[in-house]
């Protein structure tokens, strides 16, 4: 049996349908497209927006549940942050680390003290004061939280005080390597490119765009900075791939071409290597803090441990030692109750969890549609759409004309892709097997364009054959 809200033609088991898949990252088209009944797409956006009404209210309505809950577990841990999209209010959280249990969800107008003072206070009033709390180092929660749990004890987010301190200690050398580095690989890829307009022959081609793709594959920084040093892998993987092209001493006209730039450009990396030296030395020292955070087996460890390092670090990284005595307390403070992550990240998760829905719908007409779009805007403007109509027949054989050509662009996007994943991996896991591999396709195309291959292109393949035939 299913409950009729008021003025609702739909049972509630449509409205949980609706909300169970939207929130399982189904578009409303495809809700529709699943559904006996057909409800319009802007009654499915309505019946999601009760389903988000009614949560509230269920969730409201199992408090006492909550209560129960961080009773028998012996008090909470609250650990609250702060979400965005765009330019939509910030959505702030607040949950029980212990638990995992939501205890508010408010929209704010501001992300700052006098905003998220009050739903700390109405935490405090429904479930009292936490055990700890478990938060970055904000200065607005900062704030809230001494003013409201001065005696509290504080965990501060072991991933929050790992990017702090990577971007203080790493940010000045890595975004000058990425300004030169970003720069030197967009000319090599512009190098590449003119290297491609140079070749003459079919099968050359086809070597050539697998070069180009494994080239194209290491000239992204991949990963999240402080924790990636993209650009310095970059960096070291052009070392390699120049140094490589330089020593080889059989030149054919594309490893020619190749070596007059490198032989051009090969200084502004040589510039670099001091500032990589530098930014390695202390990438090393950055590693060795997040070792001892993610190995400590106890309080006693992990305070033992982060003493050490910031003796060891006072003279040669000295920001280092300087922020674990800061914050010394805060960090061992994850070690102390069991069951506390050490980081906000199960709340970040949810953040995201919460935000999918709003990024499907959200997403830009043009890219479902292409330029498509823009095209029949542009004949309705212009009341060229009874034209259009008169032309289908013609029209109709370009279409499948340009599908055709599609799914050939597709498939070499795919295997493009495919390449370039290949190398990527190969790059980063053995750059010199990288690096000779590139020399010898570079070798195959020059020995295709002089014609030392012995396989001569499809098309002349194809005559040598009429003309046996003929014979």
């Amino acid at each position: 049996m299913f409950l009729f809200l008021p003025k609702m033609v739909y049972g509630t088991d449509v409205l949980f349908f609706v909300g169970e898949k939207r929130l399982g990252d189904w578009q409303l088209k495809q809700v529709r497209e699943v559904l006996e009944v057909k409800p319009s797409i802007s009654s499915l956006s309505r019946f999601f927006h009760l389903f988000e009404q009614l949560s509230q209210c269920f969730f409201e309505s199992y408090e006492e549940e909550t209560k129960a809950v961080i009773r028998k577990q012996g008090g909470y841990v609250l650990m609250a942050d702060a979400t965005e999209h765009r330019e939509s209010r910030p959505l702030y959280h607040v949950m029980d680390a212990l638990s995992g249990r939501l205890l508010a969800a408010e929209r704010l107008e501001r992300n700052d003290y006098e905003c998220i003072k009050p739903v700390w206070e109405h935490v405090k009033e429904k479930y009292g004061t936490p055990r700890a709390v478990l938060s970055d180092d904000d200065s607005a929660q900062r704030k809230v939280r001494l003013e409201l749990f001065p005696g509290t004890k504080w965990v501060y987010c072991q991933y929050h005080f790992l990017k702090n301190l990577g971007e203080e200690l790493l940010e000045e050398y890595y975004t000058l390597l990425m300004e030169k580095v970003k720069e030197l690989a967009r000319e090599v890829e512009r190098e590449v490119q003119s290297l491609g307009r140079m070749l003459e022959t079919y099968v050359s081609v086809e070597r050539y765009r697998e070069f180009s793709d494994g080239v194209r594959a290491v000239l992204k920084a991949r990963g999240k900075f402080p924790f990636d040093l993209g650009w310095l892998e970059v960096y070291d993987v052009l070392k390699i791939l120049f140094r490589s092209i330089l020593e080889v001493s059989v030149e054919g006209r594309a490893m020619t071409h190749l070596k007059m730039f490198v032989v051009r450009n090969i200084h502004r990396l040589k510039e670099l290597s001091e500032n990589a030296e530098k930014l390695r030395g202390l990438n090393a020292s950055f590693v060795q803090v997040r070792e001892v955070l993610g190995t400590a087996k106890n309080a006693r460890d992990a305070e033992k441990k982060l003493k050490k390092l910031a003796a060891e670090t006072a003279e040669k990284t000295k920001i280092i030692s300087e922020r674990i005595h800061k914050y010394l307390d805060s960090l061992v403070a994850a070690y102390t109750i069991k069951g506390v992550p050490r980081t906000i990240g199960d709340l970040e998760l949810f953040h995201r969890d919460v935000k999918r829905p709003v990024r499907l719908e959200n997403r830009p007409a043009f890219e479902a549609h292409d330029e498509g779009l823009s095209y029949a805007r542009e004949v309705a403007r212009q009341g060229m759409l009874e034209e259009m109509w008169c032309s289908l027949p013609a029209l109709v054989g370009e279409l499948e004309e340009m599908r055709s050509e599609e799914a050939v662009k597709k498939k070499e996007e795919k295997e493009s892709r495919s390449r370039m994943r290949r190398y990527r991996e190969l790059a980063k896991k053995n750059p010199e097997e990288y690096a000779a591999r590139m020399m010898q396709l570079i070798k195959e195309i020059d020995d295709l364009e002089t014609g030392k291959s012995g396989k001569p292109p499809p098309d002349e393949e194809e005559d040598e054959k009429s003309q046996d035939s003929g014979d």
